[in-house]
């Protein structure tokens, strides 16, 4: 495996199943991509909903806080001690990734030996750059 995605719940049932698909599309292919799930207690059909789909890949995990945090870091932080991959991507469930966002990153970093890399997001129609030119760290 080559990137840890790390995936903060918390009520977001009407999202997860979007944010779930986009990473299963992944051009870098799923065996490739370990998934963190860290449920923070919620009180919808969001756990059993991750469970459900958990289930159906051997590269995800599902944990849950023990109780609510109140905070995405939390469930970050808990899932960052468990990371066996060289990189990490967080991916928010009511996000999702292009179809080759994690086979673009890993590209760059490896073929610059950096340690951090970021891509560009769209919010609302409007495309926002990470950088303006190549930037290496």
């Amino acid at each position: 495996m080559k990137i840890t995605l790390i995936m903060p719940l918390y009520n977001v049932e009407n999202y997860l199943e979007r944010a779930f698909r986009s990473i299963e599309e992944q051009s870098i292919g799923m065996e490739n991509l370990h998934i963190l799930i860290v449920d923070d207690c919620s009180t919808d059909g969001t756990y059993a909903m991750a469970d459900s789909i958990a289930k159906k890949h051997k590269n995800i995990e599902l944990f849950q806080t023990l109780k609510n945090s109140g905070s995405a870091g939390v469930p970050r932080n808990l899932a960052l001690s468990k990371v066996v991959t060289p990189y990490i991507m967080f991916l928010d469930p009511d996000d999702w990734l292009t179809k080759d966002a994690c086979k673009i990153l890993y590209q760059k970093a490896e073929e610059y030996h950096c340690k951090l890399v970021k891509g560009s997001c769209i919010i609302n129609g409007k495309k926002f750059e990470a950088a303006k030119r190549d930037t290496l760290l």
